[in-house]
């Protein structure tokens, strides 16, 4: 995976949990990792996740790295080797049904929660990057993560075809297939083939994440397991949201389709169960 990265790489979707993640961890991940980017999501229906806390300034990081925050958005200077590396907040966001996920990219607290369409204008008036988060997957929680019905499907083809030039769909790092057919009625890869042929017909950016979710350091060895590539040269430092969105929108990017180990997705299954009995 390391030996893939020519240009700048960013992962989109990484689940910071609990209090023993720290910035400096996520900072010398993303190092080891050879990532330039990363997109640090909470969620928008429970507080398990409190991205500020994660992404607190401590003395350690400041001995490290030279740090700039622009509300959503740090930047982080390495101060032995000059690595440039950046961080965006933002949040999984779901209408109060939780019928569909929507990535929202360097926006927090979406208020626009009665409908999807609500959401996704939301994160657009507010200038942020709107990414449909495993959109053949049956977010309601009664449905236990299965595949959407021909109703729904129905359903995300319109949107689309609504906001086409203007969102983008995901391609997701934690959905492996002989899992994914043992817990979903035999599907197999069914989730991301469905998304992938979507984007192809109509033309729209399909991103892949890692869909991390870690709950100590450990856990974010994947990190950038998943992810894209934008071409060395492209990126414009200083308007860095913008420029991301320009790029994805216009598929300009590589992207690289992986799978989390085993072990990482049976260690998220164990501590998301253990959150639930809780």
């Amino acid at each position: 995976m390391l030996k893939q990265k020519k240009g700048f790489s960013c992962d989109l979707q990484v689940h910071p949990f609990g209090n023993k993640i720290k910035a400096i961890d996520i900072l010398r991940q993303m190092e080891e990792n050879k990532l330039d980017l990363v997109a640090l999501l909470d969620f928008s229906w429970h507080d398990l996740i409190n991205l500020k806390k994660v992404m607190k300034i401590d003395e350690e990081l400041k001995h490290y790295y030279k740090t700039d925050v622009d509300e959503s958005i740090y930047r982080f200077v390495n101060k032995k080797n000059g690595k440039k590396l950046f961080v965006i907040l933002g949040s999984e966001v779901a209408p109060f049904d939780r019928s569909w996920h929507i990535l929202s990219i360097g926006v927090t607290r979406i208020q626009s929660l009665y409908s999807v369409e609500g959401i996704i204008n939301e994160i657009l008036e507010r200038e942020g990057i709107a990414i449909f988060d495993h959109p053949y997957v049956d977010t309601l929680p009664s449905q236990k993560f299965k595949d959407i019905s021909s109703r729904k499907g129905l359903e995300l083809t319109q949107i689309c075809g609504k906001y086409l030039d203007r969102i983008a769909l995901e391609w997701n790092g934690l959905l492996i297939p002989w899992v994914r057919k043992y817990m979903s009625n035999g599907y197999d890869d069914y989730a991301n083939k469905k998304t992938s042929v979507l984007a192809e017909i109509m033309r729209i950016a399909l991103v892949p994440t890692t869909d991390l979710h870690a709950w100590n350091r450990r856990m974010l060895k994947p990190m950038g397991t998943s992810k894209i590539i934008i071409p060395s040269g492209k990126i414009d430092e200083n308007n860095i949201l913008d420029c991301l969105k320009k790029h994805i929108l216009k598929s300009r990017f590589k992207a690289i389709k992986e799978y989390v180990s085993f072990s990482h997705f049976l260690e998220v299954f164990l501590y998301s169960n253990w959150l639930k009995s809780k």
